[in-house]
């Protein structure tokens, strides 16, 4: 028996996304509407986890970001939203941007995040293991992509500790196991980024195999990979020589417009109460 474990990326994206324009509200450019004319999917066991409507698409995030920002973000290689949360500022090749990372909702565990239950399986007898929950850090993702395959963070960054220490040679990082992107904050337009997902199998210790009968419960990884992205020295100049400096102009001249618009006020209550005080010092 021959298996892809990847073989649902050698296509093109065959999703067809309906997104806000943000012709009423600029906030909500880019948010998706529907894919394939669905506000939620069905490949979860819950309403929550299947939900799309609201979210935004991996290239494009909502605009006017701000250190407390929390963003839905549909992967399509994973079915489901996740909430991407700042945890920090950056800065790449002059372009100021705020740093964005799976927030820990994001493969926690039933017992900190009960919502998280409707990406359980069902407990089946002979084709689940068991628990149908995972512990922190891991995803059954069968029901995306119809492949027997665990998900997690590379080396069980941010899992349990039975995973991590079920293992030997895993050695957890943040710089370099953590997934995130970095977005300019005022369009949301993505600078840099790196996905990073590992790939493991659950194995069971079973009786009747001498090497697997003391054998504990838990995922094994497989293969982790980092794909890396970032925009090029042209689209670069472009947001900071073109984009940025007309934001910074309009932003300028708002405050003219202001500053002038009270002055005016000013003058005018000004000649208003010199001219009522004329009146009174000589009256007819």
């Amino acid at each position: 028996m021959n298996v892809g474990i990847l073989r649902f990326r050698n296509d093109s994206l065959s999703e067809t996304f309906e997104v806000y324009r943000g012709n009423k509200d600029f906030n909500k450019i880019g948010q998706i509407v529907s894919i394939d004319g669905k506000r939620s999917l069905n490949h979860w066991y819950g309403e929550g986890c299947n939900k799309v409507a609201g979210s935004y698409d991996e290239s494009l995030l909502q605009p006017f970001l701000t250190q407390d920002s929390i963003s839905n973000v549909y992967g399509s290689d994973i079915c489901t939203s996740l909430p991407m949360s700042v945890v920090g500022s950056m800065s790449y090749k002059g372009v100021d941007c705020l740093k964005f990372s799976p927030d820990k909702k994001f493969l926690g565990s039933v017992v900190d995040y009960p919502e998280n239950f409707c990406y359980c399986p069902g407990s089946i007898e002979g084709i689940t293991l068991g628990q149908s929950c995972l512990r922190t850090g891991a995803m059954e993702f069968a029901a995306c992509q119809a492949v027997p395959v665990v998900l997690g963070f590379p080396h069980f960054y941010r899992a349990s500790s039975r995973y991590q220490n079920a293992v030997g040679g895993l050695s957890p990082h943040q710089d370099k196991h953590e997934s995130f992107v970095a977005l300019e904050p005022t369009t949301g337009i993505p600078i840099e980024g790196a996905k990073r997902i590992q790939i493991n199998f659950q194995v069971k210790g079973t009786p009747a195999m001498t090497m697997t009968k003391n054998a504990p419960d838990t995922l094994m990884p497989f293969l982790w990979l980092d794909e890396q992205v970032e925009l090029g020295d042209e689209q670069l100049s472009m947001i900071k020589d073109t984009l940025l400096k007309m934001l910074k102009i309009f932003n300028i001249v708002n405050w003219v417009l202001i500053a002038v618009g009270s002055l005016m006020v000013f003058v005018g209550c000004l000649m208003s109460f010199l001219s009522a005080r004329r009146e009174r010092s000589h009256p007819d």
